[in-house]
């Protein structure tokens, strides 16, 4: 897990950047023993080559611009746990992208607000 950086906030993971350059990422539910509750501001900003992020169940927070200018970014699946999702999360990301969430989720409220496709 050397390509996710993170801190440790109240005993839990907070990712600040990524380092990778896979197209499709499955952030992971623990680092090092340490649950991830959240994905820091601009954590993946501007990985042009990401195309499909899978959060995972525990995260409770995206940042502001997590995933801002990633332009080929056509999927995101976002658990139910996450009731927050900052300013620009997904701004200049594929024109294409499609939210992956639960009917009765905050990510579902979020993508119906922006006008993304819902999975």
């Amino acid at each position: 897990s050397q390509v996710f950086a993170y801190v440790i906030k109240n005993g839990t993971a907070t990712i600040t950047s990524y380092a990778g350059r896979e197209k499709r990422v499955h952030i992971p539910e623990t680092i090092d023993g340490y649950k991830v509750t959240a994905i820091e501001n601009r954590a993946f900003a501007n990985h042009s080559e990401l195309e499909i992020v899978i959060i995972p169940n525990g995260v409770q927070s995206i940042g502001w611009f997590a995933f801002s200018g990633c332009v080929a970014l056509t999927e995101v699946s976002i658990p139910s746990s996450v009731s927050t999702i900052g300013y620009g999360a997904f701004e200049n990301c594929n024109a294409s992208l499609t939210v992956i969430c639960s009917a009765d989720s905050y990510a579902r409220q979020y993508a119906n607000s922006y006008g993304y496709k819902i999975k």
